[in-house]
């Protein structure tokens, strides 16, 4: 059996939040042959606990479930949450969907599987079975013959997955909103040097320096400030801005929230009849302007949240790499793993609609439709960023042996989501590649496809249906 796609690279994903707003599960107790259990489960089992759908409640649910293997219904059930258990499930129904139109096999003869190193995968079962090699069994030494990983939080669940030999990937999904509100808290109780330090065994001393000091993507923020009319009044406004990097820049050391910082900046002002500056330098074509120096004073919160931000983007790309490697976060590198000069991606809230992002900062979109991706998602979509370096143990990766690549993308406000692919020396790149510590310039030269977003219903049960019923 050979894959019936060439080799590419597919990445997905499924939005759970919205599915199965009430408890669609219920938990039973039945006999199962101990054969159907295998592979061996990660807890004792005292019980044959098995979760089903209540279909009743919610026929899709029930659908959804049928699809999986009894042990993988038990592991759903394990977790306690509603919205943990649907994560769960859609985690495994990419795995299967992938697997599926990679090999055009029915979702009832797809059987899961891992790796040396633990992850998940799948094996070509053999021809024939045998007693010694049964067809529910795979020898951990074979070579899998699709790679894929899934990473799943806050409702949202991505699969990155190619038919490529000899390459390895990884996916990390992360939302910065989700912990908000604690990690807020905690930084004001202790501060944001302190809630660093808590993660300091994972990230390069540079790493700490970079997250704990700097601030590298422009933030909204209220600026008061006061200007003086011409007829010698002072007047104070507050107006929301964009500030820069290199504006925030005399700011970048603050680690307290809710305290208020004085900033100098140059604000260009449309008019002395005009009550809303703007911190550029680009002048309106339909009045005459002025720049006016002005100590404003911004609040330090939205500087700590947009560092939170970053720790994040630090965090998924790192979890994306090791993931890739099969090693997690056990990896004895981990901290010798850098990324240097990261900034995170903006959110669509913060792109322009008509610019034009540089393709180093934005690889394969162009104008209006960056980051738009596939499927129903248009305008969620962020912007990608790709000119970062990356260093293991103060040397750039990639080495002469082996290429990496890894993206960062924003999706909606508070979600970034970063894939990280290793080729070996052998691989065809698709017409594009990275040179030493460098990576390729745009992600579709390499072999990205973008993020298509799929629907439960239509892309997953009705093909799950169909496949089952030989169409």
């Amino acid at each position: 059996m050979t894959p019936t796609n060439p080799p590419t690279y597919t990445r997905w994903l499924l939005d759970t939040r919205t599915l199965w707003q009430s408890e669609p599960f219920e938990q039973t107790v039945i006999s199962v042959p101990h054969h159907l259990l295998l592979p061996p489960l990660s807890f004792p089992l005292s019980r044959h606990e098995i979760l089903i759908a209540n279909p009743r409640s919610n026929p899709q649910a029930s659908r959804a479930l049928s699809l999986l293997k009894p042990h993988e219904r038990a592991i759903i059930h394990k977790h306690l949450f509603t919205r943990d258990k649907k994560l769960r499930l859609a985690s495994y129904l990419l795995k299967y969907l992938f697997i599926h139109r990679t090999y055009s096999i029915p979702f009832s003869a797809i059987v899961l599987s891992a790796d040396k190193n633990g992850k998940p995968c799948y094996y070509e079962p053999p021809s024939t079975p045998t007693p010694s090699s049964p067809s529910t069994t795979q020898t951990k030494t074979q070579t899998p013959r699709v790679q894929f990983n899934v990473s799943h939080q806050a409702g949202l669940v991505a699969l990155i997955g190619t038919t490529a030999p000899n390459v390895d990937v990884g996916i990390d999904i992360v939302s910065a909103d989700e912990r908000a509100g604690r990690d807020v808290a905690s930084i004001e109780k202790d501060g944001f040097e302190a809630w660093v330090d808590v993660y300091a065994e994972v990230f390069s001393a540079r790493e700490v320096c970079d997250i704990k000091f700097t601030l590298p993507s422009a933030v909204v923020v209220p600026v008061t400030f006061t200007r003086e009319e011409e007829d010698g009044t002072a007047t104070t406004a507050t107006e929301t801005m964009v500030l820069t990097s290199e504006q925030l820049r005399p700011l970048a050391a603050c680690v307290r929230s809710g305290v208020e910082l004085q900033l100098q900046l140059q604000l260009q002002l449309a008019g002395p009849s005009t009550s809303t500056p703007t911190p550029t330098t680009t002048s309106s074509s339909s009045s005459p302007t002025k720049t006016v120096p002005v100590t404003a004073t911004v609040p330090s919160t939205p500087l700590i949240l947009s560092k939170i931000r970053s720790f994040y983007a630090h965090w998924c790309l790192k979890e994306a790499y090791i993931k890739m490697s099969g090693e997690a976060l056990l990896a004895p590198w981990l901290r010798d793993l850098e990324f240097r000069d990261l900034r995170p991606p903006l959110p669509p809230s913060l792109l322009s609609p008509s610019s034009s992002p540089s393709p180093s900062s934005s690889p394969g979109f162009s104008g209006e439709d960056q980051g738009a991706g596939k499927g129903k998602g248009r305008g969620k979509w962020g912007e990608s960023v790709r000119d970062f370096e990356i260093c293991r143990g103060g040397r750039l990766v990639p080495n002469v042996e082996v290429e990496v690549e890894v993206e960062l993308k924003a999706y909606e406000e508070g979600y970034m989501i970063a894939t990280a692919v290793r080729l070996g020396r052998d691989v065809d790149r698709g017409g594009g590649g990275g040179s030493a510590g460098v990576q390729s310039e745009n992600a579709t030269s390499f072999g990205y496809g973008e993020f298509e977003e799929l629907d439960l219903e239509r892309d997953i049960l009705d093909v799950a249906k169909a496949t089952e019923a030989g169409v």
